[in-house]
């Protein structure tokens, strides 16, 4: 089917928007991939392996071999109505979009301080999703108005304080340097940005199945090779 199921969606009489009442992450991807809603949205959510991992409390989007998966939490989909469900599916797709992943990488190469490394850490997620926000803020604006569950719980650039409608690379540049300024304590720095990569790591090394990677080893700068010796 390529719309929600009838018992999904009531039709709200008064100004005629689709009032949405269920729960099911596979109407919420019909819905977005509707002929009259966007075929583009069709393309990206087809091509995305769909991975269903109860206990990851949340929804996000991953590398997986030569494309991109789809992790998403049953349980977590419970919390949300079908419009905020939407609003989700419509916030990971863009994550793919808008390149996000790559572009992170190239963010992290450019920081050669072991603690900008570190503050990289702490602060991309956090960016990328601040800029994904503000499109589906747009996109979904009764969903997201003020005072919505989606508002309270989700990253934007109001609730960080930071300027709208700005890229992935202006938003981590800010939250970089807010960082640098409130945490100046390396020990600190390197603390938070183990646990947050730590945590993250194990997920998806459960997720995804793999063995989690040591984050330490990781984050070690490379040997040095030895100097040849004639």
């Amino acid at each position: 089917t390529n719309a929600p199921t009838e018992s999904a969606v009531t039709q709200d009489e008064d100004d005629g928007s689709e009032m949405i009442r269920a729960t099911s992450v596979e109407d919420a991807i019909a819905f977005l991939s509707r002929s009259d809603k966007s075929n583009f949205y069709a393309y990206v959510i087809n091509s995305l392996e769909k991975i269903y991992a109860y206990g990851s409390g949340t929804f996000y989007v991953t590398p997986r071999g030569n494309r991109y998966a789809l992790v998403i939490d049953p349980d977590a989909v419970k919390r949300y109505s079908y419009a905020e469900i939407q609003a989700i599916m419509e916030h990971e797709v863009l994550h793919v979009v808008l390149n996000h992943i790559p572009r992170g990488m190239r963010q992290y190469a450019l920081c050669t301080d072991a603690t900008d490394k570190l503050i990289y850490w702490m602060a991309s997620n956090i960016a990328m999703d601040a800029a994904v926000n503000e499109i589906v803020r747009v996109n979904h604006a009764k969903t997201c108005a003020e005072g919505t569950n989606i508002a309270k719980s989700w990253v934007s650039a109001a609730r960080t304080k930071m300027p709208p409608d700005a890229s992935y690379e202006e938003y981590l540049t800010r939250m970089m340097l807010r960082i640098k300024r409130t945490v100046d304590d390396p020990e600190q720095i390197f603390s938070l940005a183990m646990k947050i990569l730590h945590t993250e790591a194990c997920a998806a090394a459960e997720v995804l199945g793999y063995t989690a990677p040591n984050v330490e080893e990781l984050m070690a700068p490379a040997p040095v090779a030895p100097e040849d010796v004639n």
